[in-house]
């Protein structure tokens, strides 16, 4: 798999760190097995380091997974990407449709400003 899930217990959080090729099916068992975690230890924020991926799936295809990601997003969840300045027009297209459904996603370029915006409340 492309993507490694690891527990931060301290800030109780997902911590999923994605590289090289990630083809959907695999950014998809990614999605259940984070999404398998989180209803275990009952938590409501991920951060997902993009930063060494060496692909990103086609628009299309990132919009439909964005919609599916959106229709199962659970109250309160706060996911924030770290991205590099070339991957911000896709994460921008996910940002959206998680926002129009009522989710809470953000984007950075530094990954302590995504833990920083991680242990602020949902407002």
């Amino acid at each position: 798999m492309s993507c490694l899930i690891n527990p931060d217990e301290v800030n109780q959080s997902l911590l999923v760190a994605c590289a090289g090729d990630l083809p959907l099916r695999d950014l998809a068992a990614a999605r259940r097995e984070a999404d398998g975690l989180l209803a275990q230890k009952q938590w409501r924020r991920v951060k997902v380091d993009i930063t060494s991926l060496r692909t990103v799936p086609a628009a299309r295809d990132l919009f439909d997974f964005a919609r599916g990601l959106s229709s199962a997003w659970p109250p309160a969840l706060k996911v924030a990407v770290v991205v590099r300045r070339d991957q911000v027009r896709q994460v921008r297209l996910i940002q959206a449709v998680v926002k129009n459904a009522g989710g809470h996603l953000a984007y950075f370029s530094h990954a302590d400003r995504a833990t920083t915006w991680l242990a602020a409340p949902v407002h």
